[in-house]
């Protein structure tokens, strides 16, 4: 009996300290929405920022999801009637942050064919990082909802835009997948950094 209350008393500490082990490394980033939109900068500047509601804690990671409307997208979250012509700039750009306990490694990647080398003019800016994608990352592709996402060890980011009506005027139109990429390296240098 002695002997079932110390595996039991073990498997208890064990399950409580993989529980902190993500929820620890992602509440040392000290790292929330509002500094998020800081370093993306424009287009979040001319945005509205959706309720931050911190790290999202799962048995095997932590995630900040953030998310920013346009402002027609604003007015819909807020029960608005739109005018027409507003209905075309109807978006929301959404960045996340993931700290996992056990990442999917490049190697792991590489055989399902979903990793993808950062091009050479990203590549000297973090030594290590990789980008996992569904499909080879193009460059010149407008931003969508499944956006490539910059892994380096256990930590990944991704940065994406949701808008089905897109056209040459609205915010979403001048995002491209090189410009997702570029702006989650920086924001991966900058979580990294503050570990």
């Amino acid at each position: 009996m002695t002997r079932n209350i110390c595996l039991s008393y073990l498997t208890c500490v064990g399950l409580i300290a993989s529980t902190f082990s993500v929820a620890d490394a992602a509440d040392a980033v000290r790292y929330d929405c509002e500094r998020l939109g800081k370093t993306i900068g424009s287009p979040v500047t001319e945005m509205t920022a959706a309720a931050d509601e911190g790290w999202q804690h799962a048995p095997d990671e932590a995630r900040l999801i953030c998310t920013w409307f346009t402002q027609p997208a604003a007015k819909v979250v807020e029960g608005q009637p739109l005018v027409t012509e507003e209905w075309s700039d109807v978006g929301a750009l959404t960045a996340q942050v993931v700290v996992s306990d056990e990442p999917l490694t490049h190697d792991a990647a590489a055989m399902m064919n979903l990793a993808h080398e950062l091009p050479p003019e990203l590549a000297g800016q973090f030594e290590g990082a990789w980008i996992m994608s569904l499909k080879k990352p193009v460059f010149s592709e407008l931003l969508g909802m499944m956006p490539p996402e910059v892994t380096y060890n256990d930590l990944a980011v991704s940065v994406a835009y949701a808008n089905g009506f897109a056209s040459p005027e609205n915010t979403g139109t001048s995002l491209t997948v090189g410009w997702s990429v570029e702006t989650a390296l920086k924001i991966l240098k900058e979580v990294a950094a503050l570990r």
